[in-house]
Protein backbone atom coordinates (compact mmCIF):
# COMPACT_ATOMS: atom_id res chain seq x y z
CA UNK A 1 0.00 0.00 0.00
CA UNK A 2 1.31 3.43 -0.90
CA UNK A 3 0.58 6.33 1.45
CA UNK A 4 0.63 9.66 -0.38
CA UNK A 5 1.69 12.85 1.36
CA UNK A 6 -0.78 15.12 3.13
CA UNK A 7 -3.58 12.57 3.50
CA UNK A 8 -5.15 10.63 6.38
CA UNK A 9 -5.11 6.84 6.22
CA UNK A 10 -6.42 3.99 8.35
CA UNK A 11 -3.11 2.40 9.29
CA UNK A 12 -4.13 -0.56 11.46
CA UNK A 13 -7.19 -1.74 13.39
CA UNK A 14 -7.64 -4.22 16.23
CA UNK A 15 -10.72 -5.86 17.68
CA UNK A 16 -11.23 -5.76 21.46
CA UNK A 17 -13.71 -7.80 23.50
CA UNK A 18 -14.54 -7.35 27.17
CA UNK A 19 -15.33 -10.55 29.06
CA UNK A 20 -16.26 -10.88 32.72
CA UNK A 21 -17.06 -7.18 33.18
CA UNK A 22 -17.01 -3.85 31.41
CA UNK A 23 -13.52 -2.53 30.79
CA UNK A 24 -12.25 1.01 30.37
CA UNK A 25 -9.18 1.34 28.16
CA UNK A 26 -6.79 3.98 29.51
CA UNK A 27 -3.68 3.64 27.26
CA UNK A 28 -2.81 2.12 23.90
CA UNK A 29 0.74 1.67 22.59
CA UNK A 30 1.44 2.01 18.87
CA UNK A 31 4.84 1.03 17.47
CA UNK A 32 6.07 2.38 14.15
CA UNK A 33 8.98 0.63 12.43
CA UNK A 34 10.83 1.79 9.32
CA UNK A 35 12.70 -0.91 7.39
CA UNK A 36 13.60 -4.39 8.52
CA UNK A 37 14.46 -4.88 12.22
CA UNK A 38 16.79 -7.72 11.23
CA UNK A 39 18.83 -5.30 9.10
CA UNK A 40 19.93 -2.32 11.24
CA UNK A 41 21.72 -0.72 8.28
CA UNK A 42 18.25 0.28 7.04
CA UNK A 43 17.76 2.50 10.12
CA UNK A 44 17.46 5.88 8.46
CA UNK A 45 14.04 7.49 9.12
CA UNK A 46 11.96 8.68 12.05
CA UNK A 47 8.16 8.40 12.38
CA UNK A 48 7.80 12.18 12.65
CA UNK A 49 9.39 12.42 9.19
CA UNK A 50 6.47 10.35 7.87
CA UNK A 51 3.43 11.26 9.99
CA UNK A 52 2.13 14.61 11.26
CA UNK A 53 -0.48 12.98 13.52
CA UNK A 54 -1.65 9.64 14.88
CA UNK A 55 -5.23 9.26 16.08
CA UNK A 56 -7.31 6.52 17.70
CA UNK A 57 -10.89 6.01 16.51
CA UNK A 58 -13.86 3.98 17.71
CA UNK A 59 -15.82 3.91 14.46
CA UNK A 60 -16.11 7.55 13.41
CA UNK A 61 -15.49 8.86 16.95
CA UNK A 62 -12.00 10.22 17.55
CA UNK A 63 -10.79 9.10 20.99
CA UNK A 64 -7.35 10.74 21.04
CA UNK A 65 -4.71 12.26 18.81
CA UNK A 66 -0.99 12.89 19.16
CA UNK A 67 1.67 14.60 17.09
CA UNK A 68 4.57 12.12 16.78
CA UNK A 69 7.84 13.67 17.89
CA UNK A 70 11.10 12.73 19.50
CA UNK A 71 9.82 13.99 22.87
CA UNK A 72 6.79 11.67 23.05
CA UNK A 73 8.41 8.60 21.49
CA UNK A 74 10.06 5.63 23.17
CA UNK A 75 13.10 4.74 21.08
CA UNK A 76 13.41 0.97 20.57
CA UNK A 77 16.00 1.14 17.76
CA UNK A 78 17.54 4.45 16.66
CA UNK A 79 15.99 5.84 13.45
CA UNK A 80 13.99 2.65 12.98
CA UNK A 81 11.55 1.58 15.74
CA UNK A 82 9.58 3.87 18.06
CA UNK A 83 6.63 3.31 20.39
CA UNK A 84 4.03 5.98 21.11
CA UNK A 85 1.86 5.69 24.22
CA UNK A 86 -1.52 7.27 23.61
CA UNK A 87 -2.99 7.78 27.06
CA UNK A 88 -5.77 9.71 28.75
CA UNK A 89 -8.40 7.48 27.17
CA UNK A 90 -11.67 6.53 28.81
CA UNK A 91 -12.84 4.14 26.10
CA UNK A 92 -15.49 1.86 27.59
CA UNK A 93 -16.09 -1.60 26.17
CA UNK A 94 -19.23 -3.16 27.72
CA UNK A 95 -19.12 -6.76 28.97
CA UNK A 96 -19.43 -9.36 26.17
CA UNK A 97 -19.19 -6.63 23.54
CA UNK A 98 -16.65 -6.36 20.75
CA UNK A 99 -15.35 -2.99 19.54
CA UNK A 100 -12.80 -2.05 16.90
CA UNK A 101 -10.02 0.44 17.57
CA UNK A 102 -8.55 2.04 14.45
CA UNK A 103 -5.24 3.90 14.27
CA UNK A 104 -5.31 6.63 11.63
CA UNK A 105 -2.29 8.59 10.54
CA UNK A 106 -1.85 11.77 8.54
CA UNK A 107 1.22 11.72 6.34
CA UNK A 108 3.60 14.65 5.90
CA UNK A 109 3.07 16.53 2.65
CA UNK A 110 6.56 16.04 1.22
CA UNK A 111 8.49 13.40 3.17
CA UNK A 112 12.27 13.40 3.25
CA UNK A 113 13.84 10.90 0.88
CA UNK A 114 14.87 8.49 3.66
CA UNK A 115 11.24 8.25 4.86
CA UNK A 116 9.95 7.67 1.34
CA UNK A 117 12.65 5.32 0.11
CA UNK A 118 12.22 1.64 -0.72
CA UNK A 119 12.00 0.55 2.92
CA UNK A 120 8.58 -0.29 4.30
CA UNK A 121 6.76 1.09 7.32
CA UNK A 122 5.05 -1.23 9.82
CA UNK A 123 2.42 -0.03 12.31
CA UNK A 124 1.59 -2.23 15.34
CA UNK A 125 -0.95 -2.05 18.16
CA UNK A 126 0.89 -3.65 21.09
CA UNK A 127 -1.28 -6.15 23.04
CA UNK A 128 1.19 -6.39 25.91
CA UNK A 129 1.18 -2.62 26.54
CA UNK A 130 -2.56 -2.01 26.77
CA UNK A 131 -3.68 -0.44 30.06
CA UNK A 132 -7.30 -0.83 31.17
CA UNK A 133 -9.48 -1.17 34.26
CA UNK A 134 -12.45 -3.40 35.01
CA UNK A 135 -15.64 -2.42 36.87
CA UNK A 136 -13.98 -3.27 40.19
CA UNK A 137 -11.27 -0.68 39.43
CA UNK A 138 -8.48 -3.26 39.02
CA UNK A 139 -5.75 -2.04 36.63
CA UNK A 140 -4.36 -4.35 33.95
CA UNK A 141 -1.37 -3.76 31.68
CA UNK A 142 -1.68 -6.59 29.19
CA UNK A 143 -4.40 -8.11 27.05
CA UNK A 144 -4.81 -11.67 25.88
CA UNK A 145 -4.23 -12.18 22.20
CA UNK A 146 -1.41 -10.93 20.06
CA UNK A 147 -0.07 -7.73 18.57
CA UNK A 148 -1.88 -6.49 15.48
CA UNK A 149 0.34 -5.18 12.68
CA UNK A 150 0.04 -3.75 9.23
CA UNK A 151 3.09 -4.37 7.08
CA UNK A 152 4.56 -3.10 3.83
CA UNK A 153 3.32 0.49 3.88
CA UNK A 154 5.25 2.73 1.48
CA UNK A 155 5.40 6.50 1.76
CA UNK A 156 5.34 8.77 -1.27
CA UNK A 157 5.13 12.49 -1.96
CA UNK A 158 1.83 14.20 -2.50
CA UNK A 159 -0.07 12.58 -5.33
CA UNK A 160 0.09 14.76 -8.43
CA UNK A 161 -3.25 16.20 -9.46
CA UNK A 162 -4.34 16.15 -13.08
CA UNK A 163 -7.11 17.98 -14.90
CA UNK A 164 -8.68 17.03 -18.21
CA UNK A 165 -10.49 19.59 -20.36
CA UNK A 166 -12.73 18.39 -23.13
CA UNK A 167 -15.42 19.80 -25.38
CA UNK A 168 -18.99 19.41 -24.17
CA UNK A 169 -20.96 18.90 -27.37
CA UNK A 170 -24.21 20.30 -25.96
CA UNK A 171 -22.74 23.35 -24.23
CA UNK A 172 -22.17 26.07 -25.16
CA UNK A 173 -24.78 26.40 -27.87
CA UNK A 174 -23.66 27.70 -31.25
CA UNK A 175 -23.39 31.47 -31.15
CA UNK A 176 -20.98 34.33 -31.60
CA UNK A 177 -18.26 34.52 -28.96
CA UNK A 178 -16.19 37.56 -28.04
CA UNK A 179 -12.79 36.66 -26.60
CA UNK A 180 -10.14 39.04 -25.34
Amino acid sequence: TTLYGGQEYELVAAQFKATGSDITVKKVAVTIVHGDLDNPSEADAFPWQAFTSLALYDGSTKLAEIVPSQTNAIENTFAQSYTFNISGLNWVIPNNTTKVLTVKGTTVINPVSTAADDHNWTITIEADQLVYTDTAGVNYSSATGSDVSRLNLKLSSTQKATATVSLATDNPKSSNVIVS
